[in-house]
Formats: C-alpha cells, structure tokens, sequence
C-alpha cells in the first residue's frame, strides 16, 4: 500500500488532495500539520516499524517551524534521505523554488488554484511517484 506523508496546515488544500488521489492513496495519506509532528511521525515509523513512506508532500508555509527545516531533517538523516520529497506550495517564487530543490527536494508543484488542474497535477504527481518513480526504485 502506498504510504504518503502530506506535512499541510490548510484543512482545505487536505481536502482537495483526498479527492483528487486516487482511493487508495487517498487512504494511505498521513496527515501533518507542522514540522515538528511530521518528523516524530517519520522518526517513529522507522524506529518502531522499519517503514519510511513511499513520498512527502510537503508545504513550505507552516506554523512554528518552515517546511524547510524538515527537508534539511529528512535529506541529513540517513535513513530517511531516499524518500522522495515533493514540496506542493501556492508560492510560485522562483527564490523558493531554488531553495528548495537546492536543499533536496525531487519536486517542486505550484498548486493550481482551479479544481481540475488541481486533479491533474495531483493525478500526474501520483502516476510518477507512486508509479513509474517506485517501479524504478525497485526494479519492479
């Protein structure tokens, strides 16, 4: 089963991405709301389980700590660097961008602010990272 860490403050944009997953990723998604339950949640489901999810989508703006800091977390931990970051913002400065696949992330998507490009940039991200990106990973 695909397990997908979304780090979202915005209960809205939580929703929109429920919808436009499929069911079962849409079932597997862990939802976080700020950095510092994000890393406990990775911390523990490797410490305790062996598991690290199959993606991150991760925004930029949240409260307390900036979505940053846990892409320098999960890239500097060894056990948790491989595991594809995506980070999913409504920012679309090119400063941000820079920055954050300098600092490691796979991904960078600009949400769309209509409903069915929404779908289709979300329907995309999945056929590529739980698809095509996975089967790549492990030779299957």
């Amino acid at each position: 089963m695909s397990r997908v860490l979304v780090v979202e403050d915005n209960e809205a944009d939580v929703e929109l991405l429920r919808l436009s997953f499929s069911p079962a990723v849409a079932k597997s998604m862990h939802v976080r709301r700020d950095v510092a339950s994000a890393w406990q949640w990775l911390r523990e489901q490797w410490d305790q389980h062996g598991v690290r999810p199959r993606l991150v989508l991760l925004d930029l703006n949240l409260p307390g700590r900036s979505g940053y800091e846990l892409l320098d977390a999960l890239k500097g931990d060894a056990k948790l660097r491989e595991v594809p970051v995506v980070v999913l913002s409504s920012s679309a400065n090119r400063d941000h961008v820079r920055q954050a696949l300098a600092e490691g992330a796979n991904s960078y998507v600009c949400k769309p602010v209509e409903f069915d490009k929404f779908r289709e940039s979300i329907a995309a991200l999945e056929a590529f990272w739980l698809g095509a990106a996975y089967c790549l990973e492990t030779g299957g």
